[in-house]
């Protein structure tokens, strides 16, 4: 047998390649963009001082926060012989397992292909039941053939966008041709300076357009587009599943192919493919004999042991054995007994599968040189725990037999390991395989459009978008500044204009009452006519009431002690009043007097005098009996004028 180290024909035909052509600028671990594009003359390797980096490690450092409302998603993982689908709801960041089923495709004829019309028939009836109408978001994965992943390390600069520099170099590793190219950002411990790591992804559009047709024929388009890797990765990165190591390996067998996904703190960091399948794994098939011939012609003869290059080991498929696997003698003994000739039910014999022991040696050996090349190329501790998968059932002899070669406990990846289907009232299936037939469905219902990557969104595509909506915002503040603004200009205008109305209208009160002021000869004449017409209907009316506005004013001002008894009035104007005043001894003619000045000093009464005054007694008390006699004033004579020639006299 070969040394393990030994490189196989594929690898040994890339090693050839790789040396007739001309070496790269930097190592394939470390890329970098041109220096010098046509285009605009930067260097991507000299940072400038001046000007801050458009985008930072930090900002990738710790993943988006999951929407708060609740969202349903639906993975669909489409496979040769059956349609596996997935319905999850994230409700605040915790996914719940809704339903899950897997549906068998009818079987197409020898050397064709399942017409898509049935395919899409089926697939969007199958949508339908579980409820995929919008706002129901639907993932896939594009087939593992038809993509490529390569790692790369890109230098971090302000004059270039990240997806300019993921281009430059993934075009120095691989051919891009028609294919798409999208790239996400690996999250480090401890970053480079001035240096990014990425994943570039590169998938065929050919089969990108041909899935989105299939959803779309189906009736429910797709959201989303990614690859089964990415897929594996959101078990652990979503917390469904517990990572039970920091690193582990995800080995995929396919028939032809088989693929090797490194995972270190629950991110993807490496990817490749391999030319070991189960085709150069299997040395070939038997089946049960029927009862009549011999049992022998089952097994057949062991080969020689010095021939160690066609060592085979045979393994048994068997659906009922335990998780644990069990070993070569116990299914050897399976087998016998089920081609015991006794039986009765030769149909319900199982197949069994031989495995060559230099294939499997040489999966190990490639295996190794992987996990070599991560450690050394980089710096990615070694693998502690392999996952294995296929679309095929997988015997539990296999995983024993990489555990034994490689060192490292392994195991199949069950999605529904955790204890947490009782949160969506999801019922697993009965069989091991059948859980493990469901894993990558269950991985494209926990992704998620704002932090994975998306073909159908690409990482070129949402720049663009952020950059719109930046735009956006920004031009919604600016009308919300200038808005604010004009607002506050308004209200400064109005109370400006309030100002200026009440200044105005007071300046209006003064102009009126300076107009008021200046009146004209003609308006002052007719003024002082109507004047000294309403001073001589006052006088008249004076002498008229003269008499009467006496009487009041004599009976205001009368005091208790006087008693007013008879009250005449003559055509002069002239008022006689008669009374008497009772008190005591000379009290009755003080009180007389006081009451007489009283009347004296009223403007109605021009000259007073007692006219008679007598003491009587009455009923043994002594009164004052008196006669009063009021005059008007004497009316005012007009003064001349000082310089009238009239006014005789010296000085």
């Amino acid at each position: 047998m070969a040394p393990r180290n030994d490189l196989s024909a594929s690898e040994k035909l890339l090693e050839l390649i790789r040396r007739s052509s001309p070496p790269p600028a930097a190592p394939p671990t470390e890329t970098s963009a041109p220096a010098r594009p046509i285009a605009k003359k930067i260097n991507l390797l000299k940072r400038p001082a001046s000007r801050s980096p458009r985008f930072r490690l930090k900002s990738f450092a710790l993943p988006l926060p999951l929407p708060s409302r609740k969202v349903t998603t639906i993975g669909v993982d489409l496979q040769a012989e059956n349609i596996s689908l997935v319905k999850m709801e994230s409700d605040a960041g915790s996914p719940r397992l809704l339903s899950q089923e897997s549906v068998a495709l009818p079987r197409a004829d020898p050397g064709t292909s399942l017409p898509k019309e049935v395919v899409a028939a089926i697939l969007g009836r199958e949508l339908r039941r579980l409820g995929a109408e919008p706002p129901c978001e639907i993932w896939a994965a594009i087939p593992r053939k038809q993509a490529e992943i390569i790692p790369l390390t890109i230098p971090i600069t302000s004059e270039i966008e990240p997806a300019d520099a993921v281009l430059w170099a993934a075009k120095k590793q691989t051919e891009i041709g028609e294919r798409l190219l999208d790239f996400s950002q690996v999250r480090e411990a401890t970053p480079t300076p001035n240096k990014m790591r990425a994943l570039a992804f590169l998938a065929e559009q050919k089969a990108i357009n041909e899935l989105k047709q299939l959803f779309n024929e189906s009736g429910f388009p797709l959201t989303g587009i990614t690859l089964p890797s990415l897929a594996i990765q959101h078990l652990f990165s979503r917390r469904w599943l517990e990572s039970p190591a920091e690193s582990f390996v995800h080995l995929f067998l396919d028939e032809d192919q088989a693929y090797i996904d490194l995972y270190h703190e629950r991110q993807l960091l490496f990817s490749r493919e391999i030319k070991t399948g189960l085709s150069s794994l299997r040395a070939g098939e038997i089946t049960a004999p029927a009862p009549e011939p011999r049992p022998e012609i089952a097994f057949p003869a062991p080969i020689p042991a010095p021939i160690e290059e066609s060592r085979e080991i045979e393994l048994s498929l068997d659906m009922e054995t335990p998780p644990g696997g069990s070993d070569a003698p116990a299914a050897q003994a399976a087998a016998q007994e089920s081609v015991d000739p006794a039986a009765d039910l030769p149909a319900e014999e199982e197949p069994a599968i031989r495995f060559e022991l230099s294939a499997i040696h040489r999966l190990v050996r490639q295996l190794e040189r992987t996990f070599d090349h991560c450690a050394n190329n980089l710096g990615l501790p070694r693998p502690t725990r392999l996952h294995l998968a296929g679309w095929a059932e997988l015997p539990d002899q296999l995983l024993a037999a990489l555990e034994a070669e490689l060192g490292v406990p392994c195991a199949f990846l069950d999605p529904f390991a955790g204890n947490r289907l009782l949160l969506g009232g999801a019922i697993p299936p009965p069989q091991p395989y059948q859980r493990r037939r469901l894993t990558e469905a269950m991985g494209l219902a926990l992704a998620d459009n704002r932090q994975e990557q998306n073909f159908l969104l690409t990482s070129r595509a949402r720049e663009g978008e952020k950059k719109v909506q930046r735009s956006n915002r920004l031009i919604l503040s600016a009308f919300i500044i200038l808005t604010i603004a004009l607002a506050i200009f308004y209200g400064g205008e109005r109370s400006l204009l309030k100002q200026h109305g009440s200044e105005l209208a007071r300046l209006e009160r003064q102009i009126a009452a300076l107009a008021a002021g200046r009146t004209s000869p003609a308006e002052l004449m007719q003024t002082a006519a109507s004047l000294k017409e309403k001073r001589l209907i006052a006088e008249k009316m004076t002498t008229d009431f003269r008499p009467l506005a006496l009487i009041g004013h004599a009976l205001e001002r009368r005091p208790p002690e006087i008693r007013l008894g008879e009250l005449a009035a003559d055509a002069a104007g002239r008022l006689t009043m008669q009374g008497m005043a009772h008190g005591e001894g000379l009290r009755k003619e003080l009180v007389l007097a006081q009451y007489l000045k009283g009347l004296a000093d009223s403007p109605l009464v021009g000259e007073s005098k007692i006219t008679d005054k007598s003491n009587i007694r009455l009923q043994e008390e002594e009164f004052l009996v008196f006669a009063i006699q009021l005059a008007p004033p004497a009316p005012k004579e007009s003064s001349p004028p000082k310089n009238d020639p009239k006014q005789g006299g010296k000085k």
